[in-house]
């Protein structure tokens, strides 16, 4: 696809409408059969923390890094972000505390205009698209969740080869069927939960091979995953004892029927876990251990045959003294 011309302005931030094709808003914009409105987009964006904690550096001293916008066709002098809408959002809510004198800035002014860059031209929605994901010009790139949000719209929306999507992203034909995957992933994690949060895609992208080859045997399977990740059960992939643990579990029925059972989570499995580790590597123990349950709950029967039975008399006397011995030996008092 050939470069797109742009030019760099101010732009008054009255002038700019959110971007209602960014990935963050394809779920909902399918749900209504319709594209957010402008106050919609500005409540999700406003929810995430991420902007909240943009707010604080642009209070300081405005946006530094251009953001990208196109000519709104349908409003002259008027423009739609291509990359920047948590940037807008966070102004703007910047700009309404300040109105309502609940926020103090050294110069207001940074409320008022922001750098962009401005394609020249009318460009297509498949152009935009793509440019969106090839800029990410943010602080922070793009996640798997965009990025896996972008190849599932090119694909199932726009109907392009997967080798062009690869060519133009400049990622892998593999890579981009992946991604493609992992996004119908989630819309099932979306339907069966009734939550739409981004948050919860690393549940999808970061699933270990054994959980995915687990989930993928019945929906039933997954489904019980997607409530696992619901309702707590499961960390973060990041956590020690999370999400790249649970192979650890549902190879063990024990500690797997440790994680249904209600109010139970991760860390009650791997305790069952880590206790069978602990008695495989120590036989002696396990040997022991075996010896004295089996004299704990002795029965009167056994106790009187024992009297008649010299030769058991004569093992248990000699398992005393090498358990006196080994005591004394341990305890360097030998």
């Amino acid at each position: 696809m050939p470069e797109i011309e742009f030019e760099l302005k101010m732009i008054r931030i009255n002038d700019v409408r959110l971007d209602p094709d960014n990935p963050r808003f394809m779920f909902q914009t399918e749900q209504k059969a319709r594209s957010l409105t402008d106050a919609e987009m500005h409540k999700i964006i406003l929810e995430d923390d991420e902007t909240k904690t943009l707010m604080k550096a642009l209070a300081k001293e405005g946006v530094k890094d251009p953001i990208w916008l196109r000519p709104d066709e349908h409003n002259n002098g008027k423009y739609i972000v291509i990359e920047g809408n948590r940037r807008i959002t966070a102004l703007r809510e910047l700009a309404r505390l300040f109105n309502e004198r609940k926020l103090k800035l050294d110069d207001p002014r940074i409320l008022e205009q922001v750098p962009a860059n401005v394609y020249v031209k009318k460009i297509s929605e498949i152009e935009a698209l793509l440019q969106r994901a090839r800029l990410q010009s943010g602080k922070e790139p793009w996640g798997p969740f965009s990025n896996a949000a972008v190849a599932y719209k090119l694909r199932n929306e726009m109907f392009m080869e997967i080798e062009d999507i690869a060519a133009e992203l400049q990622i892998s034909k593999a890579e981009v069927n992946k991604r493609i995957e992992l996004y119908k992933q989630y819309h099932r994690f979306i339907e069966h939960t009734k939550i739409d949060n981004p948050s919860y895609f690393s549940y999808i992208s970061e699933m270990p091979k054994k959980v995915k080859d687990w989930t993928s045997q019945s929906a039933d399977a997954e489904n019980e995953y997607f409530d696992w990740a619901k309702d707590g059960k499961i960390p973060s992939a990041t956590t020690k004892g999370g999400l790249r643990e649970l192979p650890l579990i549902i190879e063990d029925p024990e500690a797997l029927k440790v994680l249904r059972e209600p109010g139970k989570k991760m860390a009650d499995a791997l305790a069952v876990v880590e206790e069978k580790r602990i008695e495989l590597q120590m036989p002696l123990l396990r040997r022991i251990t075996a010896a004295e349950n089996a004299l704990r709950n002795i029965t009167m029967q056994e106790l009187e045959e024992l009297k008649a039975d010299k030769k058991k008399l004569d093992v248990i006397e000699r398992l005393k003294e090498r358990v006196d011995d080994i005591l004394k030996k341990s305890r360097g008092t030998a």
